[in-house]
């Protein structure tokens, strides 16, 4: 494998997936901010990428998507930077990790490759709290087949 693209897109990672239906016949995402999320991606992987789209072969992908903690997780006061010893390690709860790089895949079809059904693996796909003074986002590593 060979590594096409790498970038970091800072914001607060939305999901694509789960649809509201408006209408019988009419269905949209539910998340509010996948146009801007999308474009976002879509503008980084063009400076990381300069070549043509890949088409014919298989692409493997790595997303490390950083999230923000709730500020529950930390003390008061004084404490406010300091992390509870009961606050959990990984993000348990919603945004569904498989849900936030479909939009991520689908942002970069076009650009760093024809079609995201050659997405074929993953080389890493995860969600973490940001450390304080982390920016939020997501790294995106897009490796090919050829040398």
């Amino acid at each position: 494998m060979n590594l096409l693209a790498q970038f970091f897109v800072e914001g607060l990672p939305a999901t694509q997936g789960s649809k509201q239906f408006v209408t019988r016949c009419y269905a949209r995402d539910s998340c509010k901010r996948l146009p801007q999320w999308r474009k976002a991606v879509s503008v980084m992987a063009r400076q990381a990428y300069k070549g043509e789209p890949v088409k014919g072969d298989a692409i493997h992908a790595g997303f490390e998507f950083v999230l923000p903690r709730p500020k529950f997780h930390f003390g008061t006061g004084r404490n406010q930077l300091i992390l509870k010893a009961n606050a959990p390690r990984n993000p348990i709860t919603k945004p569904d990790l498989i849900k936030m790089a479909r939009a991520v895949e689908d942002s970069m079809s076009g650009i760093v490759y024809h079609d995201d059904s050659q997405v074929c693996s993953y080389a890493f796909l995860r969600k973490r709290y940001a450390e304080i003074g982390e920016p939020i986002g997501v790294l995106v590593h897009v490796f090919g087949d050829n040398e």
